[in-house]
């Protein structure tokens, strides 16, 4: 489970507790502070304290990651990294700016480009750029590191190195980048020709094992589409995620012979053969008749260790039926959520997402946003932290990583 930064952050942490709908009533929740402003990081200089944090990542097990940044003693700079408060209340630091990069002679982190990630084996990856330097320039100094079982950091994916299944090198790397351990990811990222132009984008995996690292390319653009009329291809790919049996689904715009364009959303079966789940204009699973899939543009679908699969569209979010199928999730209620955002998919398969309030009659106007769990129609967290419009001014404080347990 992850969250995006700044207020939206705290409110899930902190307000991430189940609430009955039908009540409403303040959760009785338990605030386990993970790191405070002005706590001393560890492996830190001497006088150096935790100033900010963003972006964080809470596996099955209670493990949390986080990146924060941090202030030393004058006249050194300000440092930033990423951090692991494990389960048992240990707090390591992952990677931080500056440090030296396995896997590449001589390199170090400049830039974390990426949210951390965090899989229910403990596993973190993350993508950074490296300082430039002797044989380190933007030609080749991003990547992709994970941890290994023990918890070492092993290099990944770097820019400039050759991509599998292209006569090509990777490009530069962003935040797409899925996560599954105990050492291997999912990522999307350019290729360029030797001559740096650029070929288009696609998807691949990356594992470590004994005997190095192993990539395979899953998806290319300008690939035929998986499942779809003959001569259309997939024009272009969205971020994937990934189960721990190696499949990978992604959205992906397409193409036909004709001309006619769309969306639509894919995954590889556990033999590795790509198949269609849905496009636009498909009926929505367990809707009314009539009622077509729509804004696929928005987010990529969520995928379990079971191959199940989570979605959101205009007509809401999509999640496993129980018998091996897709259906539209009921919300009912008092309250309604409005286009979803993000949805996640738990290995029960349970669906939880974040939605602007549609109508809540029982609730004040200024809480207009709220975080679902289905199928068992619960609201999660009701949040008044997100309003577009600027809240009040309030007196400064300090400001915590903390997760909020029921």
């Amino acid at each position: 489970m992850s969250c995006p930064s700044g207020s939206r952050l705290l409110a899930c942490w902190l307000l991430g507790s189940l609430v009955d709908t039908s009540a409403l009533a303040t959760p009785s929740v338990v605030h386990e502070v993970i790191a405070l402003q002005g706590q001393p990081p560890p492996d830190g200089s001497p006088g150096e304290r935790f100033n900010g944090f963003s972006f964080a990542s809470l596996d099955a097990a209670g493990d949390v990651v986080f990146y924060a940044s941090t202030r030393q003693v004058y006249p050194l700079p300000s440092r930033y990294g990423h951090y692991l408060r494990t389960a048992s209340g240990d707090l390591r630091l992952v990677a931080r700016k500056g440090d030296a990069a396995p896997g590449v002679a001589g390199g170090s982190y400049d830039l974390f480009a990426s949210e951390p990630h965090l899989d229910d084996t403990g596993a973190v990856g993350f993508s950074a750029r490296l300082t430039p330097g002797p044989g380190i320039d933007n030609t080749n100094y991003w990547g992709i590191w994970g941890t290994d079982p023990g918890g070492a950091l092993v290099l990944l994916a770097r820019s400039g190195q050759p991509t599998a299944g292209l006569a090509g090198t990777l490009g530069t790397f962003s935040s797409h980048v899925d996560l599954r351990g105990p050492v291997g990811v999912a990522f999307a990222n350019s290729a360029k020709d030797s001559n740096g132009t650029l070929l288009g984008h696609g998807i691949w995996t990356a594992r470590a094992d004994a005997s190095g690292v192993s990539q395979q390319l899953v998806i290319f653009e300008g690939d035929p589409m998986p499942g779809g009329p003959a001569g259309a291809v997939v024009t272009g790919v969205s971020t994937p995620s990934q189960n721990a049996r190696g499949q990978v689904a992604f959205r992906g715009p397409y193409r036909t012979s004709i001309g006619t364009t769309g969306f639509a959303l894919f995954m590889s079966r556990p033999d590795g053969v790509l198949v269609p789940i849905v496009r636009d204009g498909d009926p929505v699973p367990g809707a009314p008749p009539g009622t077509l899939v729509s804004g696929l543009i928005l987010q990529p679908p969520r995928l379990n260790d079971r191959g199940e699969v989570a979605f959101a569209c205009d007509a809401g979010v999509v999640g496993p039926d129980g018998a091996g199928g897709l259906r539209l999730l009921p919300v009912s209620g008092p309250l309604s959520p409005g286009l979803v955002v993000w949805p996640g998919l738990s290995e029960a398969g349970e669906v939880a997402f974040r939605a602007p309030l549609a109508s809540a009659s029982v609730l004040p106007p200024e809480i207009d946003e709220g975080v679902w769990a289905l199928p068992t129609e619960r609201a999660v967290c009701i949040s008044s932290c997100a309003r577009e419009t600027p809240p009040p001014a309030k007196p400064e404080r300090s400001f915590a990583t903390s997760v909020g347990r029921t």
